[in-house]
């Protein structure tokens, strides 16, 4: 299974200038190009909308979907849902800029292309936005249907109660406590 990247490359040369949409349906072959082995499973509906003008190329995408991950807690995979938006401004015939640059300000990013560029891939600004749209805390507990293994979080609370029993706690606190009783 592998994912043609080619799909992500706009070749805005033979655009004509106006609106342009187009989606894609992304798995789990499209994170494997980028090595990133901590998605099990993705199932994301990518929409492009694209305006071009005779100088500047706006991009609008759009990632929703659901991306699986091993629970933070008991290691079992979690659906977890996700929904990103990006925009990205392409500056085209920057004479004036002899080399690529890119900007980022007020949540869009601005990039200049070489007079020479006849493409752009999206697909590295699909992967960061798809990842950035996980929670922190990937867990179940905001999930209705909690999927946890309960061997596993048994076994997590017994060394955790095991560690609270061995932590003793140093008499000179208590002395110390006691002054501040005073």
């Amino acid at each position: 299974m592998s994912f043609d990247r080619d799909k992500l490359v706009v070749e805005f040369v033979k655009l004509k200038e106006g609106q342009h949409q187009f989606s894609h349906s992304l798995d789990l072959a499209f994170f494997e190009l980028f090595d990133y082995s901590e998605i099990l499973n993705a199932e994301l509906e990518l929409n492009v909308n694209l305006e071009k003008t005779s100088n500047w190329i706006h991009v609008q995408f759009e990632v929703s979907g659901t991306l699986q991950q091993h629970c933070g807690r008991c290691l079992e995979p979690i659906d977890f849902p996700v929904h990103g938006q990006y925009k990205l401004i392409y500056r085209l015939n920057s004479e004036e800029e002899s080399e690529q640059r890119q900007f980022e300000d007020d949540g869009v990013e601005l990039v200049y292309l070489l007079p020479s560029a006849i493409n752009f891939d999206l697909s590295q600004a699909v992967f960061e936005t798809a990842c950035f749209s996980l929670p922190m805390l990937k867990n179940c507990d905001n999930l209705e249907n909690k999927p946890c293994n309960d061997q596993m979080i048994q076994k997590l609370d017994e060394l955790n109660n095991k560690n609270n029993e061995e932590t003793s706690v140093d008499p000179r606190w208590d002395k110390l406590k006691d002054l501040i009783k005073k």
